[in-house]
């Protein structure tokens, strides 16, 4: 029979499981009626072992997750860190039931859904299949959380140094549910090829949002796979955008200008701003409102 529900009907209830009959001494003492009975017995059952994880430990397992929103269920068992690779404590050891596998991938489902964190093992699983298949296709990969996420891919075997960086400039996009999941991007950087008479994708990456920490990211790791100079380097064109401008002045001053958390002088902004051109396009629409 099922137990009651709360503290309450708990207190209330009768017990229905004992049918052992027993021989009770007692004093009578002012005239009472109730009396307290304590008993020892055993089952003859085993223990039986628990189906569900206890709040704590379900709110332990839910910080865990929040922190490393994409590890999975073979990491989050033995204890590995999915965006650092470190040993971390083992699901067993915030409750023994996360033992299983299986149990820990329901339970992942569980916590991400209560975290709003749309299931995207698919779309990592699918970038991870491309890596084995196609070496050198992800050059570069940092998923820390939901919001500091970035994939960057190259075509194999393109050759930076025969791209024309001096005399054509870099343009970048970010192309909107590009990716269904999670509220991802794509992120790409074209240039114009005069051999080929057409703009070619030479760079491009996912990434978590469209916050300047991530474009800072996607504008070093450029810069640093395509070992560009400033002689070589005409220029950026893209959006209008604060988060693309602030991250691309960014990963300007720490890949030129050596400067480790990105900041610089208001020279040195302005010089990274002179490498830096709108969208044309972003420009013709919005210059007709300005006049209206």
């Amino acid at each position: 029979m099922r137990p009651k529900s709360n503290m309450q009907l708990i207190q209330k209830q009768q017990c229905i499981c004992v049918r052992v009959k027993f021989t009770l001494i007692y004093d009578y003492l002012d005239k009472k009626n109730t009396c307290r009975v304590d008993t020892s017995g055993h089952h003859l059952h085993g223990v039986y072992a628990r189906k569900h994880i206890s709040g704590d430990s379900k709110q332990k397992f839910t910080e865990r997750v929040k922190d490393d929103p994409y590890i999975t269920p073979k990491k989050m068992t033995t204890g590995i860190s999915s965006s650092t690779g470190r040993i971390r404590e083992a699901a067993r050891k915030i409750d023994p039931i996360l033992s299983n596998q299986d149990r820990v991938k329901y339970e992942l489902n569980v916590a991400r859904s209560a975290l709003g964190i749309h299931k995207s093992s698919n779309f990592l699983e699918e970038f991870q299949k491309i890596q084995r298949e196609y070496e050198g296709y992800i050059t570069y990969a940092e998923v820390a959380s939901k919001e500091s996420f970035i994939i960057v891919f190259t075509p194999p075997g393109i050759g930076f140094h025969h791209l024309p960086f001096s005399t054509q400039p870099i343009i970048t996009d970010v192309t909107y549910k590009a990716v269904s999941s999670d509220q991802k991007y794509l992120c790409s950087s074209v240039i114009f090829v005069p051999e080929l008479d057409k703009s070619i994708v030479f760079f491009q990456a996912i990434i978590g949002g469209l916050h300047a920490s991530n474009f800072a990211q996607y504008f070093i790791q450029l810069f640093q796979q395509i070992k560009i100079t400033k002689q070589r380097f005409l220029g950026m064109i893209m959006d209008f955008s604060s988060a693309q401008r602030l991250g691309f002045v960014h990963a300007f001053n720490y890949y030129f200008n050596n400067s480790a958390n990105g900041s610089g002088s208001l020279e040195q902004m302005n010089e990274a701003l002179g490498f830096l051109k709108g969208s044309y396009m972003h420009w013709m629409q919005k210059c007709p409102r300005i006049i209206l």
